[in-house]
């Protein structure tokens, strides 16, 4: 597949460009899977030196036809936000192009922790440093990612339905834990917990400290696990999403879930959880539905809902202003910024020219990070600055266009 913009010219590098595809296409045919990944690796890791360097800015995306964005330039004027072009480009050939995977985090230590093909690597925001935490050579792809909420730790989950824990100082593989019979899809910590969900249809829960494969087991769903994310309260509340169109909300230690929100009709990967007002979720949904809704997980009520025009693929929440950010995929390609509780749209761009699978919020809050199956990773400079982490010393030391 050919890489847009891969010339250094017009973007940094996350991995080595592959310049000539077609030649890394006769040689996997000629030595078969497994060895074209194993010498593809080679290739990458001699490279290694020329990776992400800050040099040129990105190229500016077309602007889009969609009725999303045409309704978002109409209400610009009075917004005064409207979204230009990614703040930086990064290669990620090997990035999963597959709905049911979530293979990108970012720790609040700033490493990004992304998951590409049979390897998972980090790169730190700040330096640029490039470090391979691990790889397979066996046929075993990673199918997501999740960093802990102190940023030592980061899981992987693999298609076999293994769940991988490395330290991400030490760069060593610490567990590994079994008890999914297909593709891991999901994970996410909430302190020493770790929940994964899996194509089997069901969500285990870890505990990292304990000598058990889970803790607990929750098998609600009907199909496929497709998103998961804890809340921010004390006491947080776990929501998943899954390919049977439902969207359920558990507490550890209760086997039965807490809420089961209405159906939608598609499904549900995108799943947000509202820094600012604990009993609120955001949920989108597949092709068919196309729909983001705000509920009320106290209740059980819709807040609203807002009909989109492509795929909903990811949301995630502003730290710093009540906005949520999602990214679509069939038609539109596109990233949108919505405001809350209104669900008012207030900017739209394409942001890659594939579906935007994955979406992630920086430590500091100012920048979201997608990714898409054109094997990038765009940075998107969109929210003001979390004050907390201005403070810390978090913010990124990056120039590019303003997102609004």
């Amino acid at each position: 597949m050919p890489h847009t913009f891969a010339h250094p010219k017009f973007r940094d590098r996350f991995l080595p460009v592959i310049h000539q595809p077609q030649a890394y296409g006769h040689l996997e045919a000629k030595l078969g899977v497994c060895s074209y990944q194993t010498s593809l690796a080679k290739e990458c890791l001699g490279l290694q030196a020329s990776v992400l360097s800050y040099k040129e800015e990105s190229g500016r995306l077309p602007l889009s036809t969609s009725r999303a964005c045409q309704r978002s330039r109409a209400t610009a004027a009075a917004s005064k936000r409207i979204l230009k072009k990614p703040l930086k480009i990064l290669d990620a050939p090997g990035i999963t192009d597959d709905f049911y995977s979530n293979i990108l985090d970012w720790s609040t230590t700033d490493w990004a922790a992304v998951g590409l093909h049979q390897g998972v690597w980090l790169w730190h925001s700040k330096t640029g440093r490039v470090t391979r935490l691990y790889e397979s050579y066996r046929d075993e792809c990673v199918m997501s990612v999740a960093c802990s909420n102190a940023g030592k730790k980061v899981a992987a989950g693999f298609v076999s339905g293994v769940v991988r824990l490395f330290d991400s100082n030490t760069l060593q593989e610490t567990r590994v834990f079994q008890g999914h019979s297909y593709a891991t899809t999901a994970l996410a910590f909430s302190g020493n917990l770790l929940a994964s969900g899996a194509k089997d249809s069901k969500i285990l829960l870890r505990d990292v400290r304990c000598p058990a494969h889970f803790v607990a087991c929750f098998t609600a769903h009907r199909s496929a696990i497709c998103g998961l994310k804890w809340s921010h309260e004390v006491d947080p509340k776990l929501a998943s999403g899954g390919n049977d169109n439902r969207v359920f909300i558990f507490k550890p230690g209760y086997c039965e879930p807490y809420r089961q929100l209405p159906i939608h009709r598609s499904a549900i990967k995108a799943l947000a959880w509202s820094p600012h007002h604990h009993s609120q979720l955001v949920t989108g949904a597949g092709t068919r539905d196309k729909s983001i809704r705000l509920w009320n997980v106290s209740t059980g009520a819709l807040i609203k809902i807002v009909e989109t025009s492509s795929q909903v693929c990811n949301l995630t929440w502003s730290k710093s202003c009540n906005e949520v950010v999602s990214t679509h995929g069939f038609t539109d390609n596109t990233l949108q910024v919505w405001k809350c509780p209104s669900l008012t749209q207030v900017a739209c761009t394409v942001a890659h020219p594939a579906r935007v699978l994955h979406l992630v919020l920086s430590p500091c809050g100012r920048l979201v990070m997608t990714g898409a199956g054109d094997q990038t990773l765009r940075l998107w400079d969109i929210f003001p600055s979390d004050r907390a982490s201005f403070a810390n010393g978090r913010l990124l030391n990056l120039t590019g266009d303003q997102l609004r």
